[in-house]
């Protein structure tokens, strides 16, 4: 990915099917705050539409996108990449929800890359990385994902993205969204420096659907 700088707008979206998508952005409002906006949406669609009007609000600002989907494919066995093996060998406790590509529903794939791909083809420059919430709020914290509206989920992703204002996330599906939205915003800035999609390959190549990404994670994968 060029460049490391703070984004303008960081977007994040999660597709889980219909009537159950998440979508958020993280910005700076009207008060000189950083704010955050979430919604939950019917199609993928929808997604689009409701990230269109951001996006002209910023010109040719810098946008990044961080999306609970597959960004890169691999064409080796079931489609396993080594992003994946990673996460597997790494965070064992919720090692279930790593899963290979080919074993995936068709809505978070699907509709992630149709997400994607139509933001990047709108914006070329498009800082795009893919997101595993469950496991990444994991490796923040230590604990499973469980989100409830009352729970700490909320207050930690506040504290973690330096948000100030604007809505909460009322379902795991907008919670998933907007830490997807704080994942693209620490990678860009380089605050989080290791790519998993960099890891080397031992089978197979990895295809890029909807062009470069990266899959930005804070711990360093030599780490253990």
């Amino acid at each position: 990915m060029s460049g490391q700088s703070e984004l303008a707008l960081a977007l994040g979206y999660d597709p889980g099917g219909n009537r159950r998508h998440g979508v958020a952005a993280i910005h700076v409002d009207s008060n000189g705050s950083r704010a955050l906006r979430c919604a939950t949406v019917t199609t993928a669609q929808e997604a689009i539409d409701w990230f269109w009007p951001l996006l002209d609000r910023v010109g040719d600002a810098r946008v990044g996108l961080g999306i609970d989907t597959l960004t890169a494919l691999c064409t080796g066995g079931s489609g396993w990449r080594p992003a994946d093996g990673y996460l597997r060998r790494r965070y064992g406790d919720v090692v279930h929800s790593v899963v290979s590509a080919n074993s995936l529903y068709g809505a978070m794939a699907l509709n992630g890359l149709s997400v994607a791909i139509a933001l990047r083809t709108a914006r070329s420059n498009l800082v795009l990385t893919e997101t595993h919430p469950k496991v990444l709020y994991f490796e923040c914290t230590r604990v499973k994902h469980e989100f409830t509206v009352a729970g700490s989920m909320n207050a930690e992703l506040s504290e973690w993205a330096r948000i100030e204002g604007g809505d909460t996330p009322q379902n795991d599906h907008e919670w998933d969204a907007a830490v997807s939205a704080w994942a693209v915003e620490e990678g860009a800035a380089g605050r989080w420096a290791h790519d998993l999609h960099a890891l080397p390959l031992t089978d197979g190549q990895l295809v890029w659907p909807a062009g470069p990404s990266a899959y930005f994670w804070p711990r360093s994968p030599d780490d253990h």
